[in-house]
């Protein structure tokens, strides 16, 4: 008997998925996960002058709640047209929030860089939960 073993095109999937998210209207969908992003952020008490990252933010519903909330706000997705959708949000408002493009399996920022990590939806697009508490958010947290 012999054994298969499957490696899989990762950069490949992650291709496919940030063309799915572009061609999408996500943000349309999106304001029907309004209320549950909020009843999230209220959960986790985040002070104010927290520093928190938004991982696979789509188009910043926590995000946005928690800038409301006076919190420095960083929010990452794969797909740039909804980091503009975001950041677009959050500059109508005047909030402090910045949003950029980003993979969640290979965050851009220095060990020890937020108090706050949360994802909605998007951390279970990485390789599973376990892998990207270990390796995608855990060095960034204080």
């Amino acid at each position: 008997m012999s054994t298969i073993t499957i490696t899989p095109d990762v950069n490949g999937l992650k291709a496919r998925l940030k063309d799915t998210w572009i061609a999408g209207d996500y943000y349309r969908f999106s304001r029907y996960m309004e209320q549950g992003a909020r009843i999230l952020y209220e959960q986790l008490d985040v002070p104010a002058g927290c520093q928190l990252l938004d991982v696979a933010c789509g188009s910043g519903q926590v995000a946005l709640w928690a800038a409301r909330d006076g919190v420095s706000v960083t929010g990452v997705d794969i797909a740039p047209n909804l980091v503009q959708r975001a950041q677009a949000r959050a500059d109508a408002e005047s909030l402090k929030a910045r949003f950029i493009e980003g993979d969640a399996e290979a965050l851009p920022f220095e060990d020890a860089t937020f108090d706050v990590v949360t994802s909605l939806v998007g951390a279970m697009f990485a390789r599973g939960l376990n892998w990207w508490l270990a390796n995608g958010c855990g060095v960034v947290v204080r």
